[in-house]
Parts: C-alpha cells; sequence; structure tokens
C-alpha cells in the first residue's frame, strides 16, 4: 500500500472498480492542462471579451505555481516545485488525512479512501482512486487548505469548475473586485454553508462583568491577526492548514471562529461526484489560537478551549459506540481546560465519521440526501452560535453609565454579525425550498422521494427557525441600543436637573450675601461723612438701619411671584 494511503474502512479499495489510469505524466500533462487553462481565461480583459477573467488572475498563479519550473525545459514532476511543499509534519493515524474519499457503489458496502496531503498522499490517489460509475457516488472530503496540485488533479479528474475553488479561495484576492457575491442563479451546483465554532477565554471575569467591556481595540487586532492568517496561506500553501476566515470577539469570556465548507457536485459518467472543501483542516488550532488570543503556550493550564458542536438523533444516548474506533477518533477536550486538546474542533470528524445516519441505497441517487448530514451539521453549529449571541446580547443589559458606550459598540457589531447571517440563511432557505432546481442528482423512486423529502422538509424547518431567531435577536440589538440611548439621555437630563437644582441653591445665598455686602462695603468707604479724624461719624445701628430695608427689598423681589400671590389672594377676601 503507498504511504500515503493513510486508513481504509469497510474494506479496501475496490480494484474490479477502477478502470485502467494512464501514466504519471498523462496525469500531469491533464492536471497542468487545467491550471493552463485557468491561466488562459484570467489572461481575458474588459478590451478584447464579455467575460474577461481578471478575477481569476490570483487563483490562476496559485495553480500554476507547481508548474513554473516546467517552463524551463525540465519535464519531470516529480523534480518540480517545492519537494517540500505537501508535508505537513507526522501523518499518522492521529493527525488525521487530508483526503478521504467514500465511493457508494451497487454492490451495497461503501469504499473508504484517505490520503496525506504530502506527495506519497497525492501519489497514491491518482493511482488508487475509483472512477465513478453508472449507478454510483463518490463524495470527496478536503480538509483545510488544499495544495495547488491536489486542486489541479481534482480538478481534471471530475472536470469541477474553477468557480468552486476561487469562491472558497476568494481571500487570495489581493483586492476588492465585487463580483462576490454573485447572483443566485448562475452557479447552482455549489453551495457554501457556515460552520462555527464557540470558545472560551479563561480571562478571570465573572458572569455579571462581562457585560459592556471595551473590545474595540481587541477586535482590531483580531482582525489584523486574521488578515495576517489568510496572507501567510497564501504565502505558504503547505497542505492541511485550517483556514479561519473570521474570529469573532464576543466579550472577554467567550468568542467563535467562522469557517466554511463548500460543496460541488459534478455529474460524471452515469454517476456523480461531490467535492466537499472544510476549512477545518488536519491540525489542532493550538499554537493559532494562543497567537490571536494573546495566550502563552507555555502556560500550563490552556486558556482557552473549543466547545463541541452537540447534535441531536433520536434516542442517541441509548445507541452503542460510533462505527470509528476510538483509535481514529482525534482527541478531544476531557476538561474545560485541559491543556494541549483544547482546540480540537467537532468538524474534524466529520470526513472520518460521515453517513452513519444515512441510507446508503439513497445516497447513490439523490445528492441532496447524501449531503444532508454536512447541512445539519452546520444548522448545529449555527443554532449554538445564536444562543452564545442571544446570552451575550442579554449581558449588555441595563449597565452603569460608566458603560454605555462600550456597550453601544458592542451591540452594533453583534448586529452586524447577525445581518451577515440572516443573509447566509436566507441563502439556504431559497436552495433547500428551490432544490429541485439544483442540477444535482435527484431521486425518482417514490419511496427514496418520500424519504429524501421528509429529510428536506426537517432542515428547511430549521433553518428557517435559524433566519428568525437571527432577524429577532437582530431587533433585540436594535432595541437595546434605543433603550441604552434613551437612558443616557435621562441621565443625562437628571444630572441637568440636579444642576439646576444646585444652582438654584446659589442663587438663593446670593440674593442674601449680595446686599448685605453691598451695605458693607458701602459703610467701609473712608467718607468724610462718614469718618472724620476722630474715628467714624455714624454708630453702628446706622448699618442695621440702612441694611435692613435694602435686605427687605431683595427677598421681595426674590420672593415678588409668591407675595403677588398672597396678596391676590387677600384681596379676594374682601370682595
Amino acid at each position: 500500500m503507498p504511504s500515503g494511503l493513510l486508513h481504509s474502512r469497510h474494506g479496501s479499495v475496490d480494484e474490479s472498480v477502477a478502470q485502467s489510469e494512464p501514466s504519471q505524466h498523462q496525469h500531469v500533462a491533464t492536471a497542468q492542462t487545467f491550471a493552463h487553462t485557468v491561466l488562459k481565461h484570467a489572461q481575458k480583459t474588459h478590451r478584447d471579451s464579455l467575460y474577461p477573467g481578471q478575477n481569476y488572475q490570483r487563483l490562476a498563479e496559485f495553480l500554476s505555481r507547481p508548474y513554473e519550473s516546467l517552463a524551463a525545459g525540465n519535464r519531470s514532476f516529480a523534480a518540480t516545485g517545492n519537494e517540500n511543499v505537501f508535508v505537513t509534519g507526522p501523518q499518522d493515524d492521529e493527525d488525521g488525512a487530508f483526503l478521504t474519499t467514500y465511493y457508494y457503489s451497487p454492490s451495497g458496502v461503501p469504499t473508504v479512501g484517505r490520503f496525506a496531503a504530502h506527495r506519497d498522499g497525492w501519489e497514491a490517489f491518482e493511482q488508487r482512486h475509483e472512477v465513478v460509475g453508472s449507478g454510483c457516488a463518490q463524495l470527496l472530503f478536503m480538509r483545510g487548505l488544499a495544495p495547488p496540485e491536489w486542486l489541479n488533479t481534482i480538478g481534471s479528474t471530475y472536470r469541477v469548475d474553477p468557480e468552486y475553488i476561487r469562491q472558497h479561495l476568494r481571500f487570495l484576492q489581493p483586492y476588492e473586485q465585487f463580483d462576490i457575491p454573485g447572483l443566485p442563479t448562475i452557479f447552482t451546483n455549489c453551495v457554501r454553508l457556515p460552520l462555527m465554532t464557540n470558545g472560551i477565554r479563561d480571562g478571570g471575569e465573572h458572569q455579571e462583568q462581562l457585560g459592556g467591556a471595551d473590545m474595540v481595540q481587541d477586535r482590531k487586532d483580531t482582525s489584523m491577526r486574521i488578515n495576517m492568517h489568510l496572507q501567510n496561506l497564501d504565502k505558504n500553501d503547505r497542505g492541511g492548514q485550517s483556514i479561519v476566515r473570521k474570529l469573532m470577539l464576543h466579550n472577554k469570556r467567550y468568542f467563535s471562529l467562522e469557517q466554511e465548507v463548500s460543496i460541488c457536485v459534478v455529474r460524471k459518467r452515469g454517476g456523480w461526484v461531490a467535492v466537499i472543501w472544510l476549512d477545518c483542516g488536519t491540525e489542532k488550532l493550538d499554537s493559532q489560537l494562543c497567537q490571536w488570543l494573546k495566550v502563552s503556550e507555555l502556560s500550563h493550564l490552556a486558556r482557552y478551549n473549543l466547545l463541541p458542536v452537540f447534535q441531536f438523533r433520536e434516542k442517541m444516548a441509548m445507541k452503542r459506540e460510533d462505527r470509528i474506533g476510538t483509535a481514529r477518533r482525534p482527541s478531544q477536550p476531557s476538561s474545560v481546560y485541559s491543556a494541549g486538546v483544547a482546540s480540537a474542533q467537532s468538524a474534524m470528524l466529520l470526513p472520518d465519521m460521515y453517513g452513519q445516519t444515512l441510507d446508503q441505497a439513497i445516497i447513490r441517487v439523490d445528492a441532496f440526501y447524501a449531503l444532508s448530514e454536512i447541512f445539519a451539521f452546520s444548522a448545529f453549529s449555527e443554532n449554538q452560535f445564536l444562543n452564545l449571541l442571544a446570552s451575550t446580547i442579554e449581558q449588555e443589559r441595563n449597565l452603569p453609565i460608566r458603560k454605555m458606550q462600550a456597550s453601544l459598540a458592542n451591540l452594533q457589531v453583534f448586529k452586524d454579525v447577525l445581518e451577515a447571517h440572516i443573509e447566509k440563511q436566507k441563502a439556504l432557505v431559497t436552495l433547500i425550498e428551490s432544490r429541485a432546481r439544483l442540477k444535482w442528482p435527484q431521486a425518482t423512486d417514490p419511496t427514496q422521494s418520500a424519504t429524501v423529502d421528509a429529510v428536506a422538509d426537517d432542515l428547511l424547518e430549521n433553518f428557517k427557525h435559524l433566519k428568525t431567531r437571527a432577524e429577532n435577536l437582530r431587533a433585540q440589538c436594535v432595541d437595546m441600543s434605543n433603550l441604552t440611548i434613551n437612558q443616557a439621555m435621562l441621565e443625562e437630563a437628571q444630572r441637568g436637573l440636579r444642576q439646576g437644582a444646585a444652582l438654584s441653591r446659589l442663587t438663593l445665598l446670593a440674593f442674601f450675601f449680595v446686599p448685605l455686602s453691598f451695605t458693607t462695603s458701602f459703610f467701609g468707604m473712608n467718607f468724610m461723612e462718614l469718618v472724620s479724624d476722630n474715628g467714624p461719624r455714624l454708630g453702628i445701628y446706622v448699618w442695621f438701619a440702612v441694611s435692613v430695608p435694602i435686605f427687605a427689598g431683595s427677598l421681595a423681589v426674590l420672593f415678588w411671584e409668591q407675595l403677588l400671590g398672597v396678596y391676590q389672594k387677600w384681596l379676594e377676601c374682601f370682595v
């Protein structure tokens, strides 16, 4: 067995299924032709074509990278490019495979192949991959960043639309060309689903202290690090690296990773192939999370934890062990902060444990049904993400005025995130409702169609619920923002009233002391009428005689309205 073929279960690779394969050089020529075709399209401009390809330029460079040395005259693929381009570290059973294939034939037992990301795995796939025949189906799971050699081989072997690859690697574009997202009817055989992973960061904050945290600078720093992560993926095309598109900081304790799974279905030779590309790679995110969340790798206890995606199926707690053996299962957290394993993701198990709830006979004839577990996994992950957001939004309620500005900024961020997710849920609801328009194989048997319809109805109900939930949370963010603003305005008005009352007391004191100060200053003047050579000419009683009328006049002015009211009432008594 080639060293790159890591593992097969449910039967070895069926040699009788595989047809005669071309030689390695013929394969390379086909893969190189795929890259060259994309490059030729990328060279079209709006000056010479109604269908320019400038938006493919970065993808064409990426796919052509392995063949740059061939242009210099070296015709041996084994000697082209960097020999370590596929190396991802030890490719043992613990690390998982870059590519997992499921081949469903009428024989009933699916054939499963697992291939490493390095060169041996690529060569093993070329030699041993099954060729889809009539009435057969094949699922190809790719995990993480795919090296260009793999993309060219899969693209040429299964005639995958390069647009599918470009959409998944859209972060490679050096600048925005405003062509993504496209119109809903132009690419009906491909789907993108969100994969959300919630996480906890141990910062020591109590639950009641999480609301109103100033996260502006932290969010800017995290966004910058994620952008650097995506740029580094472009520079180092090492296979199997996880792609994290967004890292959302909700508060000082909770965060979420946003990833995607892209699906492309292609009809081939009377059967069909589904290419399923997961952002979740073959390696856990230990060092990356430490860098993104400013956590030291040398800490004795991991200060973060990626929460699992909890799925449900009827009476699942009463079922026996999953089909996959414990030796094949990636490490899972044994405790909330157990060091070294807290970065395992539930999505890492999708390729190894797929199809456990599905009817294999229907899988072969209906692509939507075959991919329904991926839709369900996405829905469960989205539900947990919305649950976390709901809890986080609730913590922004009834905060002191000193935290209101930070709270408003947090609510605005949550609102923007929810709006993006609402658009995704709307697109998925529309896709499921109009799945008959998909260019995917569909079951024709009435019994099988009824099963598929039941699964589709459940998924449709779930995604409609998620859309409604997200819309309600968005409305809650708007209401809480308005309430926070009103509370701030009310607090400001109350503070103005308190300042007005203090000013009134100051004015009252002025009415008392200004007349007395005036008379005191007046009698303190050195006029000869007041002071002679022998001393003061007037006694102190004169000061009282003058001050009392002036003081009384000041009080009359101060309380004029009250005195006028008393006088009017007194007059009414004689009328």
